[in-house]
């Protein structure tokens, strides 16, 4: 049960905006914090924390009403407006342009292995998918699909980049 991450790509993901002491107040940062921590303000988190429980007469989502809302749930609740899978395949079409400016190859179909790796079950989160580590901003060197050359693995690194942000500005930000 080995979890191969790329902590070095993943640090720089995660605190990507985050500039010293001063931005410790800065939006993206504690953002990117909270979503890495998986203490977004959630039922299941709130409920821990007795924050406002007056709000909340279910532990169901919100939006569905037919599952507790939890961190791994935001991200593939059927009554998002934006799925995980349309944000994925946007990133996706960004990572193939990067591929094709730096006329880089790939003799097998990269798009379905990626597909499948993302959707194998994650050992860092519980109920999760590898998809949600990339949600948080991991990089779980899986998706590196045993290409050891540094344009790929950068490509990769902002194919992750990518669905973090898509997945704030699509999901979370329209919840």
């Amino acid at each position: 049960m080995d979890i191969e991450i790329d902590w070095p790509a993943s640090l720089n993901i995660i605190m990507k905006e985050f500039n010293g002491i001063s931005s410790l107040n800065n939006d993206s940062t504690a953002y990117n914090l909270k979503n890495y921590l998986e203490i977004l303000p959630t039922f299941t988190m709130l409920k821990l924390n007795q924050r406002n429980p007056e709000f909340y007469e279910t532990s169901r989502c919100c939006q569905c009403y037919e599952t507790i809302e939890t961190w791994t749930h935001l991200w593939i609740c059927r009554e998002n407006d934006t799925t995980m899978i349309q944000i994925i395949n946007e990133t996706f079409e960004k990572l193939n342009c990067r591929l094709d400016e730096n006329d880089f190859r790939i003799s097998f179909n990269y798009h379905a292995k990626l597909l499948q790796i993302l959707n194998e079950r994650s050992l860092m989160i519980f109920n999760g998918r590898i998809f949600h580590e990339t949600v948080k901003g991991i990089v779980n060197k899986k998706l590196y699909l045993g290409i050891n050359d540094n344009t790929f693995k950068d490509v990769i690194k902002e194919f992750v980049f990518n669905i973090k942000e898509y997945a704030r500005k699509y999901i979370w930000n329209e919840m």
